[in-house]
């Protein structure tokens, strides 16, 4: 079973990305050393509990003085080519959708780590593991990218020779109420959709794989910068990590905040919020860090390039900056 390898639209978008960015005026960099100014982030449209301490960072960035301009995209190749063209300055999406855009010439580089992994292939509970979804309806965001190479990977490696019927549904909501009806079989899903479908429809849905085990080291989704935003930015960026960081150890700190917080912001019922938050907090998905290290985007690097996701010889230092989160950790310390 092998997934397409990309979407012509994927492909056509990446290869648009091209090397240069227009160069910046004296006078606009002059703007941005004076004062806090414009933030442009781009986000995919699945918005859940994992997004809610950056959401807590962007209100404190707005509290400085930083102009937040968030946009949502249906898909990590349009925030890649937002970046190379120079509408966004921070990006939230999948690395190996990144790191191809970067490959191609995109002026990008990692700068943190989302949240450890949290996707599940969730199905009925009478299909026990891959070998039972055979010719079965399997829903995935898309035919391409991080999360597909991973799956095939995963199929290939324990269930070989099986070939489920993959359909496209972009929204992970869309993907879960599909599941729920009874249109789809199986689905990759956060875990936080298989958590409320659990408690929508008890002992009709379970997780048959985690990513998280079946892929313990894999660094997977990561915020990305513009570098020459970053360059002539280099407190925005530090500012940024900075509001992430202690709003990810406020709310692993205390994680009623990341209740009430998830209600308010998502109007989330109070039950589901505790139950998905408990879960996130207990699986210790925000690191405290900002868990970018050179050992994990080299892990990632060798095992994309070995699934042929990326080409071959990118180096860490051509995809990720660690000096910009080295410098926030020296100044508000490690845990």
């Amino acid at each position: 079973m092998r997934f397409a390898v990309a979407l012509l639209f994927a492909a056509a978008t990446l290869t648009a990305i091209g090397c240069t960015e227009r160069p910046s005026s004296p006078l606009s960099l002059t703007q941005s050393q004076r004062k806090p100014g414009r933030l442009r982030f781009f986000d995919l449209i699945n918005i859940d509990v994992r997004h809610v301490p950056l959401l807590i960072a962007l209100d404190d960035l707005a509290a400085q003085g930083y102009t937040i301009e968030t946009t949502h995209m249906a898909s990590g190749a349009l925030i890649v080519d937002a970046l190379g063209r120079g509408h966004a300055d921070i990006g939230l999406l999948n690395n190996q959708t990144m790191w191809t855009g970067v490959a191609k010439g995109a002026p990008v580089r990692t700068i943190a780590r989302f949240t450890a992994p949290t996707t599940v292939l969730a199905a009925r509970t009478d299909i026990r593991s891959c070998r039972d979804l055979e010719g079965q309806r399997v829903a995935v965001p898309a035919t391409h990218g991080f999360s597909s190479a991973l799956l095939n990977m995963y199929f290939e490696q324990n269930c070989p020779g099986v070939s489920p019927q993959f359909l496209v549904i972009v929204e992970s909501a869309g993907r879960a109420a599909a599941l729920l009806a009874g249109e789809v079989d199986a689905e990759t899903i956060p875990r936080e959709e298989l958590l409320k479908l659990q408690l929508e429809a008890p002992g009709r849905f379970h997780a048959v794989m985690s990513y998280a085990r079946e892929f313990p080291t894999v660094f997977i989704d990561g915020l990305h910068v513009r570098r020459q935003w970053a360059e002539q930015n280099p407190k925005g960026v530090k500012d940024f990590l900075r509001a992430l960081l202690r709003a990810q150890r406020r709310v692993a700190a205390d994680p009623p905040l990341l209740y009430a917080e998830s209600v308010r912001r998502l109007s989330l019922d109070p039950a589901t919020a505790r139950v998905v938050g408990e879960a996130h907090v207990r699986m210790g998905i925000w690191d405290a860090n900002g868990g970018l290290t050179s050992r994990n985007v080299q892990d990632t690097i060798e095992l994309l390039t070995k699934l042929a996701a990326l080409p071959p010889g990118l180096k860490v230092e051509d995809v990720a900056e660690l000096s910009y989160l080295h410098a926030v950790l020296e100044e508000i310390g490690r845990q």
